[in-house]
């Protein structure tokens, strides 16, 4: 075989590879530490009244233990042992008190009525579980038939029957009230009560006990539907006054902000003092860990193999790179000054991206928004995408992810409106 110089056997030579002479600075991407364990759902300080029940008296009727869904990671509220809710009798009235339900960080979406614990104290004890899963089911264990009674006119009807069959009706009310102002989101399981043939037979055996437990039954159906509108309710109008304050905190910055930097100039900040409505702030909403959540599957499920397949088909540019000079940031390809052409754009060292119709107009808001060491360059091109890569790869792709995410209807009130902004990615995106 070949030999080298010294006899001994021959070694290919490794050529030193000579370090490339990289002019200006690194770029340079912080990284986040490793998690030790995962995230947990954020909780931020309500801002509706709640006051946990004290210790029960000889009033209760029931006790209602809300608990989180098994595996539903965003009720931390209700972890553990979850929160009770007492049913009372005072002045021979039901009494649920609105401001001992509690004030869910995220809208409750699914209800299962779990069955009767056993209490120490007076009063029955019962368990819900509740979701913000539109997928999970709702289930109940009050058994018998979803189907309305009906008794005939010429039937003989005994007191007790009356109560069961008003009992059941006043219960399907509140149920119904509650899908028509939920409905688009909500669920829950079905009033439970004996059929007519079962009611006839109880009757004419005269069996008390039995007439006796069924409206019961019906009657803590009633408490626990009301429970959970209530628990809608509250949960809505926190989320509305939290995203108001959000608003009105970020609209006062914005409008410091704009002062600030009119003073700055040496110009006038009488407008910017007295302005009613600064853009600025509606670039930052109030989210709960659901819209989280949402917003970031569908970064994952949709956005990311879009802009892979862009990648991959070279219309997109990214920053991975190692300096700044190897992006022209002067060059027509990468300028995001383009008169009315629309495009994705991104700031460095700013960290800045987003979307614009209008390059050049974009351009002059970023410019005076940072310093003049910001950079910016265009991403995406939208206008330029061929026609070919959109209809076999990108169109399909995009359709088909955002089934998943879009409302299922175009809201017809400004309540439901608030409930797909709650549950899912922003109204404006769905």
């Amino acid at each position: 075989g070949r030999r080298g110089a010294a006899g001994g056997p021959g070694k290919k030579r490794k050529r030193k590879k000579r370090k490339p002479d990289h002019q200006g600075e690194p770029w340079t991407f912080p990284q986040a530490a490793a998690l030790k364990q995962p995230p947990c759902a954020a909780v931020s300080p309500i801002a509706v009244q709640y006051n946990p029940p004290g210790p029960a008296g000889d009033e209760l009727e029931l006790a209602v233990v809300l608990k989180s869904f098994p595996g539903d990671k965003h009720l931390p509220e209700l972890d553990g042992d979850g929160l009770v809710v007492h049913v009372t009798i005072e002045a021979e009235q039901f009494c649920i008190r609105g401001s001992q339900i509690p004030v869910l960080s995220n809208l409750p979406r699914r209800f299962t009525f779990g069955g009767y614990e056993e209490s120490t104290g007076a009063g029955r004890r019962i368990v819900v579980y509740v979701s913000t899963a539109a997928d999970n089911t709702c289930e109940t264990s009050f058994d018998g038939t979803a189907t309305p009674i009906q008794w005939d006119a010429d039937e003989y009807m005994s007191e007790e029957v009356w109560h069961i069959i008003d009992a059941a009706a006043k219960t399907d009310n509140v149920r119904t009230d509650l899908l028509d102002s939920y409905g688009c989101v909500v669920d829950v399981p079905p009033v439970m009560r004996p059929t007519t043939d079962e009611l006839l037979i109880a009757q004419g055996m005269n069996d008390h006990g039995t007439l006796r437990e069924w409206h019961e039954r019906i009657t803590d159906q009633h408490h626990l539907l009301s429970i959970a509108e209530r628990l809608i309710d509250r949960c809505v109008c926190n989320f509305r006054m939290k995203s108001k304050e959000h608003f009105l905190k970020h609209q006062e910055r914005a409008k410091k902000k704009k002062a600030a930097e009119a003073r700055a100039a040496g110009k006038s900040a009488e407008r910017e003092d007295g302005v009613l409505l600064n853009f600025d702030a509606l670039n930052d909403r109030f989210t709960n860990s659901v819209m989280v959540a949402k917003a970031n599957e569908y970064r994952e499920e949709v956005a990311l193999p879009m802009f892979k397949i862009l990648k991959e088909n070279g219309e997109a540019v990214t920053h991975g790179c190692e300096n700044n000079q190897d992006i022209n940031y002067g060059h027509p390809v990468h300028r995001i000054g383009l008169k009315e052409q629309p495009l994705v754009y991104y700031a460095h060292p700013e960290s800045k991206s987003g979307s614009t119709g209008n390059g050049a107009q974009k351009e002059e808001i970023l410019s005076e928004r940072f310093d003049s060491g910001t950079q910016f360059y265009k991403v995406v091109g939208l206008s330029h995408i061929p026609p070919e890569l959109q209809k076999e790869k990108l169109s399909p792709l995009l359709l088909d992810g955002l089934r998943k995410f879009r409302c299922p209807r175009a809201p017809e009130t400004l309540l439901e409106a608030i409930l797909y902004d709650m549950t899912g990615p922003s109204l404006g995106f769905q």
